[in-house]
């Protein structure tokens, strides 16, 4: 019998006419077409428009083939595709064009589809107990897949025609082995290894032993293990369980950081099995009592490059993605068109009428001190001249509300109390916030001041029967529509390397003694300790509920949500947010056992994973809180789902529960559809033109008229995003630095921010040397698998090279180690020139020597950095050296580095990295404002949270994928409180990666609009623009031909092992059941048959000719509609398949068509009815006098199909049908 490949299975689908209807045929019709994102057919007329990656030649070829293909009889179609009589190089240019280009289309379409229904094979794997193979999913998938992939053609209303389920169950078959190839690939690294090399796991296990031998802390080891666990990270997706394993050595490296005195508040990695979290906190425990070498032993420089490279590795930015991240600039851009959101109400109120609404006598709280330390480091709290708070002097300045932050805290209020009678209670809950406001505006002090107003009207209802209520809620007495503020406490959320921040606000905002402030313990045990022990602050605080705030890290919360919730078990077909399964044998109590007034969750975007514990424990928060505010002046980092995500937590109806779902499968199918379209050409054609539009061409006087290959994707994304915020109407604020005061001006008033670009031309060494890392690499991702090369690796080691290129590299494989040198002399540094550094150097120098020398820029015409001549000053004066700087650098390891080239070269500076600790933090942040130090480096550790303002120039060293990352860094220095214009300087060096990433970072911020890259790389552009992409061969089905395959029955997600049974003659057997193992070398065809029996000639011969009734609806899926053709008389007709109990399925009423006199035809069953889905309306034959019907048999949540009809004995008697538990029976 022939052979299908996958090639040959969708020209199939795509030439058969299923049902009657205008456009029967797929290439014929336009909705089908744009479904696989194409936008035309093949076509033999020279003047009509072509595919993508066709030449005319091919495109008319192929047309004459689809055309001789379409006008075959059904019954010889297949045959005919496979054998391509008289086609044959016709058929030729089709797979290529399919292995080329139509596949990866295909292919993303039915991805996508799998992702959007919980059918994607790692989230399978996420919810099974082991890693064993998902073989359900082929059978599950094909009524999702059919409709989404073909449309009309193969639907009847919103079913899915059941003669064509055959055909895309086998499309479906041929993408169950191109992902289990992928699963398969990663086992092998992880654990099984290959001919060539051993598991990633054998040998973390190794390296992990020696380092818990060693008496000290064993350095090779530890850089060994962080390769490996690296290495680990490529493949855990598909084997989950593995995760339990790098958890605990991660729990040993991070204990090892935090005994060399550092602290380090990451999230633990998720982990499948609950008594793992036992065995990670023993693993830190043991990593906490290691002791470093001493110097004796080991060279210092070894230890601290060690221990950056632990902090690298644990602080990883969150900017790890490869591709053009523009994405962001999407949400900037609609909320632009909108202007200022959720304050109209009071926009025009002016201060004096917003104190008096509020009750904020001179536009504070009452329980506020009335001035501040202007840099934040020193409090009422812990001083002892208390009184200075109050009556002002020295340092102190006035502490009040911009009229912009009372305007948002009004508004706040307005959207949270509700008049009386209200009842916001279970499913008529009112929605939280989201305060959105851009980096600057002042977001922190809106929230202390909106708690400080819950507190203050607690007081007046509880203490003075009402007396003294704030104007604002007069005749809106219910707090959320469920009646007075509680007394309960606060919970804020907050970003690691912003707690210290939140702290210091809240003790100098607060008056000492309004309020008591907690930080949380890190561990589930300590936080159980925390709240029960009677010897606890928490236990031993005079204070009411309502004036205690606890302040938790992100990390911990989510370890504790870990800890709570199974996160990674299935919700089937629940929404995201809907409420998790507590796990068994929780041992201690947590916050999640408590309830909050208000919970505050800063940098809500963080939390923004559907699956990950931050927002499994946000949205579990949320059932526990009277009210929930999200913070994040980037709600979109990288996808629509971003926002979607943060409003489901915050709980916006229209975007939570079923509606949630529908919305976001509303938009996910429309952007799918649009983004099959592109090509990996056209993607790379869209960027060339983004690119040109940021760096003008010689010669060129305008901007460019051609367009943009991506752009309807980008507008469909606007429309997405436009969609949510519309959705959110009311409970979303946002308003940016620009926005507007009631008399026009800005509403911060700071002074501008400039940018300068400053283009590094490469030394011929430096190049040739770079040059040699991409040409190795270009060959090393050839010669490997696609699981195998790693982009990120790469990018690391030639952004490093670029920092700084005579950087040592110690030992080799595994145990390589790159050792960036501290220079302890001019005559050292001057040693090995570097471009990148000698800039920076003489950037700073230049900038220290006087504040009032210009900016420097690129010479517009040669692209060479020139650093002007410094003006002489009138005699008897000195220049001001004032301002201070920030260096950003995005590696923790080369930031020494950095420093020692500024001090042996005269510039003091300070350091701030993840080495350091909480409390080092505090300090350096102290000495930058009160000491001679005029330069910080930073770290990604300090580009959230910090106020800099005594900064006003910041340099990004290196450069990063993302926009949103630079402005953060940014907006240390520029926010309220700058006095002066803060001026940014880029280093691009030309020609490499700073250049590509820079414009890929932000097309919103134009940073490249001056930047004359007259020196292309275009071997390093081609390398970024498919960094990313599959390995082609991981996407080539064309040489797996499969002959029929049929459905098997469903022992439970992950289950290889079938049971078979042997046939006894003269009874029925079951029916034969393929495992996807035994596909790789067998395959099943039907039984030969006699020449008068019947032949199904819609059905291709060698498909899975479906049963009756053998599909699995799933929700969003098309029901699909069992009516079976005429059978005419050459092949045995279907039989009907035994019972199929799914969980959750729709009414079955097993009705099946009339069969010829002379084949057993099925008997029929009740219906019976199944919560959340649509019905399968069998129509039921006559049955021929001598033909009786087979008993039902039910299995176990799975549906098999028998493609033969069998032969019954006379004999065999009818048996009634056996409804299950939330189940459909057909009884055959």
């Amino acid at each position: 019998m022939p052979s299908a490949a996958a090639s040959d299975v969708l020209m199939y689908i795509m030439t058969t006419p299923w049902r009657d209807m205008a456009q029967p045929v797929g290439w014929s019709n336009d909705e089908t077409l744009r479904s696989i994102g194409l936008d035309h057919p093949p076509s033999s007329d020279p003047a009509a428009p072509r595919p993508y990656g066709l030449s005319q030649t091919n495109s008319s070829n192929i047309a004459e083939f689809i055309k001789a293909c379409t006008g075959t009889p059904d019954a010889k179609r297949q045959q005919f595709i496979i054998d391509g009589d008289g086609h044959q190089t016709a058929r030729a240019a089709y797979k290529a064009w399919y292995r080329n280009h139509l596949s990866k289309k295909v292919n993303y379409v039915i991805d996508s589809a799998l992702k959007d229904n919980s059918l994607w094979p790692p989230d399978v794997l996420r919810t099974q107990d082991d890693d064993e193979w998902c073989t359900s999913i082929t059978t599950e998938a094909t009524p999702v897949v059919g409709p989404l992939l073909f449309g009309p053609i193969v639907m009847n209303g919103s079913r899915l025609l059941q003669r064509a389920q055959a055909s895309i169950f086998t499309l479906m078959h041929h993408t169950g082995r191109r992902l289990k190839r992928v699963y398969s690939n990663a086992r092998k690294a992880l654990i099984e290894g290959t001919k060539t090399d051993r598991a990633i796991m054998d040998q973390l296990a190794e390296a992990v032993k020696v380092l818990e031998d060693s008496p000290t802390v064993d350095l090779g080891s530890v850089r060994t293990v962080l390769k490996l666990l690296r290495e680990a990270r490529k493949f855990t997706l598909w084997q989950p369980s593995t995760n339990d394993k790098l958890a605990e050595t991660e729990a040993l490296l991070k204990g090892i950081v935090e005994g060399a005195g550092m602290d380090l508040e990451t999230p633990d990695r998720e982990t499948k099995k609950e008594v793992t979290a036992d065995k990670v906190q023993a693993a830190r425990s043991r990593g906490r009592v290691k002791k470093l070498p001493n110097a004796q032993l080991a060279d210092i420089s070894e230890i601290s490059a060690t221990l950056a490279l632990l902090i690298d590795h644990f602080n990883a930015h969150q900017d790890t993605g490869i591709g053009i991240d523009t994405e962001h600039a999407v949400w900037d851009e609609a909320s632009d068109a909108i202007g200022d959101m959720g304050v109209e109400k009071y926009s025009q109120a002016t201060e004096q009428e917003l104190h008096a609404l509020l009750d904020f006598p001179s536009g504070r709280p009452m329980t506020w001190s009335k001035f501040r330390d202007r840099d934040l480091t020193t409090y009422a709290w812990d001083d002892p001249d208390l009184q200075r708070f109050d009556t002002g002097g020295g340092d102190l300045m006035p502490l009040s509300l911009k009229w912009h932050q009372l305007v948002g805290v009004a508004s706040i209020v307005d959207k949270s109390f509700f008049p009386e009678g209200s009842d916001r209670t279970g499913a008529n809950a009112a929605p939280g916030m989201l305060l959105a406001d851009g980096v600057g505006v002042g977001k922190t002090v809106q929230i202390m001041a909106y708690i400080s107003f819950l507190i203050n009207l607690w007081t007046c209802e509880s203490k003075n029967g009402g007396l003294g209520r704030a104007k604002i809620v007069k005749n809106m007495p219910s707090y959320m529509g469920r009646g007075p503020v509680p007394n309960l406490p606060h919970l804020l959320v907050i970003p690691n390397t912003c707690v210290e921040q939140w702290v210091r606000e809240l003790y100098a905002f607060n008056r000492k003694g309004t309020v008591d402030i907690f930080r949380l313990p890190v561990g589930s045990k300590d936080v159980g300790r925390f709240l029960k022990d009677p010897d606890s602050p928490w236990n031993k605080s005079k204070h009411e509920m309502i004036n205690r705030i606890i302040i938790t890290s992100e990390s911990t919360f989510c370890t504790l949500s870990g800890a709570m919730w199974n996160n990674t078990a299935s919700i089937g077909q629940n929404p995201p947010d809907a409420p998790r399964p507590v796990k068994s044998g929780a041992k201690y109590p947590t916050i999640y056992d408590m309830e909050f007034c208000v919970t505050v969750i800063d940098e809500i975007h963080g939390l923004r994973g559907k699956s990950s514990r931050g927002f499994v424990g946000g949205n579990e928060i949320r059932r526990r809180s009277r009210q929930v505010i999200g913070v994040s002046g980037t709600p979109y980092l990288n996808q629509p789902q971003d926002p979607l995500n943060i409003f489901r937590i915050i709980g916006i109806p229209l975007l939570c529960g079923k509606a949630g779902n529908d919305f976001e499968r509303e938009w996910n199918s429309k952007i799918r559809r649009t983004a099959a379209k592109l090509s990996p050409d056209q993607r790379s054609a869209s960027f060339a033109l983004f690119k040109k539009k940021l760096v003008p061409q010689e010669g060129e006087a305008g901007p460019s008229s051609e367009k943009d290959p991506a752009a309807g994707l980008r507008a469909l994304k606007y429309q997405y995003v436009r969609a949510m915020q519309e959705a959110a109407q009311g409970h979303l604020i946002r308003r940016t630095n620009e926005s507007k005061k009631l008399d026009g001006t800005n509403i911060n008033n700071l002074p501008p921010k400039v940018r300068c670009r400053i283009i590094i031309p490469l030394s011929e060494e430096e190049k040739e040397l770079l040059d040699g890392a991409l040409a190795l690499a270009s060959a090393d991702k050839k010669s490997s698998s696609a699981n195998a090369f790693s982009f990120e690796d790469f990018l690391i080691a030639y952004r490093l090279r670029l920092a700084y290129p005579w950087f040592d590299t110690i030992g080799s494989g595994k145990a390589m180690r790159r050792e960036f040198p501290i220079f302890h002399s001019l005559a050292e540094y001057h040693e090995r020139p570097a471009s990148k550094l000698n800039t920076l150097i003489d950037l700073v120098d230049y900038v220290l020597h006087d504040d009032n020398l210009p900016n420097i820029e690129s010479d517009a015409e040669t692209g060479d950095f020139k650093i002007p001549a410094a003006p002489e000053l009138p005699a008897g004066t000195t220049p001001s050296q004032e301002r201070k700087i920030i260096i950003f650098s995005a590696f923790a390891m080369t930031a020494q580095t950095l420093s020692s080239a500024l001090t042996v070269n005269g510039v003091k500076n300070l350091v701030m990295t993840g080495n350091h600790n909480m409390k080092t933090r505090d300090q350096i942040v102290t000495d930058f404002f009160k000491t001679d130090a005029r330069v910080l480096i930073l770290t990604d550790v300090g580009s959230t949270g910090l106020n800099l303002t005594c900064a006003s120039i910041v340099i990004h060293f290196d450069v990063v994928w993302s926009g949103v990352y630079m402005n953060q860094v940014e907006g240390r220095c520029w926010r309220i409180g700058q006095g002066k214009i803060v001026i940014v300087y880029h280093l691009i060096a030309e020609s490499s990666s700073d250049a590509l990433m820079s414009g890929m970072a932000s097309e919103k911020h134009d940073l490249l609009s001056a930047l004359v890259d007259k020196k292309r790389n275009e071997a390093l552009e081609n390398f970024f623009m498919s960094g990313n992409e599959e390995d082609e061969d991981a996407n080539d089905e064309e040489e797996e031909e499969i002959e029929m395959v049929m459905p098997k029955p469903k022992k439970g997600r992950g289950s290889a092992k079938e049971s078979k049974t042997k046939t006894s003659k003269g009874k029925k057997s079951n029916p034969i059941i393929v495992n996807d193992e035994e596909l790789t070398t067998s395959s099943v065809t039907l039984q030969s048959a006699p020449e008068d029996t019947p032949v199904a000639p819609e059905l291709p011969v060698t498909l899975p000719v479906p049963a009756a009734s053998s599909s699995a609806p799933l929700e969003s899926a098309a029901t699909i509609d069992p009516v079976a053709p005429e059978l005419p008389a050459t092949l045995p007709a279907p039989a009907t398949s035994p019972s199929v109990p799914l969980e959750n399925a729709a009414t079955i009423d097993p009705v099946a068509p009339e069969l010829p006199a002379t084949l057993p035809a099925p008997a029929t069953c009740p219906s019976v009815p199944l919560e959340n889905a649509a019905t399968i309306d069998p129509v039921a034959p006559q049955l021929p006098p001598t033909v009786s019907t087979s008993p039902s048999v039910p299995l176990e949540n799975a549906a098999t199909i028998d493609p033969v009809a069998p032969q019954l004995p006379p004999t065999v008697s009818t048996s009634p049908s056996v409804p299950l538990e939330n189940a459909a029976t057909i009884d055959p």
